[in-house]
């Protein structure tokens, strides 16, 4: 399915992780992959279609200059916006004795969009300890099927692609990271 809009709003407020992967923030918006598609054999068949990923909506975060995010350890980020949208599931497949006609892989969702602006303070210190990281990803279409069939037969088309939303990260503040 698809996900609606997203918004963390963070005003005077002070935030501390300790440990590996103990984010100040995550916002995350995931669509879910497509459902799969049903195969066939028979005389004459055709496999199901895959279904459609989900889209996913906006995740907007957003800090006033009074609230500060301090982390500490390996993998512990700041702040973490991302948006993901489903892929698309694969056709099934139509084996038939006499004919065959596979089904279509599904569409992805499209991924909303992730602005970020932050105007506190964040220090964060660990390995692969990044200040902000916003991501929009989409997933990819569903693959078409194969078929058998002796008089005829015909192959799925694939599902397309899914967008990404636009991303944008405005910082007014102080980011310090530290670490490897």
């Amino acid at each position: 399915g698809s996900t609606g809009s997203m918004n963390v709003t963070l005003s005077g407020t002070s935030i501390s992780t300790l440990g590996a992967n103990a984010l100040g923030i995550l916002a995350q918006n995931l669509g879910n992959d497509g459902g799969t598609a049903a195969s066939a054999t028979g005389t004459d068949v055709q496999g199901g279609n895959g279904g459609n990923g989900g889209s996913t909506g906006t995740v907007t975060i957003s800090t006033d200059a009074n609230t500060a995010i301090s982390t500490q350890g390996q993998g512990s980020s700041g702040i973490l916006a991302q948006t993901a949208s489903g892929a698309g599931a694969n056709g099934g497949n139509g084996n038939g004795q006499l004919s065959g006609v596979d089904g279509s892989g599904g569409n992805a969702g499209s991924a909303g969009a992730g602005p970020v602006t932050h105007a506190g303070a964040i220090t964060t210190a660990g390995t692969d300890a990044v200040g902000i990281m916003a991501q929009s990803l989409a997933g990819a279409g569903g693959a078409g099927s194969v078929d058998y069939g002796i008089f005829y037969s015909k192959g799925g088309t694939g599902g397309a692609a899914g967008s990404s939303g636009v991303i944008s990260v405005t910082n007014t503040g102080t980011i310090g990271t530290s670490g490897t």
